[in-house]
């Protein structure tokens, strides 16, 4: 666990991340070392489109792959947080009981390989028509308790993080309202951090919009993706 200047160099991070979108996973990265835990993530999910994405301090290939792909859309967790307000800190064990989800087919098969624990903080940072992002930090496994000092750090983080993305969806309405455009060169944004499909879905988090399939996806709006499969083992 963090001192509280590990804290306030977060801060820092997270409002110097309203104008630079590169800068947030090593917001996400600090956030880890200030709430002692071992991942933090901002994940985005659309039901309209059975679209995914996700931006992680710590990431292994294959598991991120799976999770993105299928695991996402069988995680019973997402629909307990889709229905809670922006804003509001939730915890693991008001989600679910350890002993219902050690049940569950994700439990066995993704979240024991990540080597994730069930201590876990989140909350959401947009919820709105079918789409919602949320922020959260989790622990190893063996840590199956938040601390109150994970509790009150996370807490602290969020209202900035929370108060960031407003900024940022402020400047952004303000820029397009002068006529700026993404191909622009006065954005205020660095537009390199749109120029992957997570961190597109995160921006659109920023702006209040909606997590879109990538820009090579030429699909209308009501065109439906079809359900994932399950990865083959």
């Amino acid at each position: 666990m963090s001192d509280d200047g590990e804290l306030i160099a977060l801060i820092d991070f997270v409002y110097a991340a309203v104008l630079d979108g590169e800068l947030w996973p090593t917001v996400l990265a600090k956030l880890a070392e200030a709430t002692g835990t071992m991942q933090s993530i901002i994940a985005t999910m659309d039901h309209r489109t059975n679209s995914f994405d996700s931006i992680s301090r710590r990431t292994i290939a294959e598991l991120d792959a799976s999770y993105k792909n299928y695991w996402a859309f069988h995680n019973p967790l997402w629909a307990k947080t889709s229905a809670l307000p922006s804003g509001q800190v939730w915890s693991f064990d008001s989600l679910m009981t350890p002993q219902d989800f050690a049940k569950t087919p994700i439990f066995n098969e993704w979240w024991k390989p990540a080597d994730y624990g069930l201590a876990m903080l989140g909350a959401n940072l947009m919820v709105e028509d079918q789409v919602s992002s949320l922020i959260c930090v989790v622990n190893a496994r063996g840590h199956d308790a938040p601390t109150s000092e994970q509790s009150r750090i996370f807490k602290l983080a969020v209202h900035h993080i929370d108060r960031a993305l407003r900024l940022h969806r402020q400047l952004w309405t303000l820029d397009h309202m002068h006529g700026a455009t993404r191909n622009g060169s006065k954005a205020y944004a660095k537009e390199r951090f749109w120029s992957t499909p997570q961190q597109m879905c995160f921006s659109s988090t920023l702006r209040r919009g909606r997590c879109s399939r990538p820009v090579t996806d030429s699909s209308s709006k009501e065109d439906v993706s079809p359900p994932p499969t399950a990865p083959t083992h």
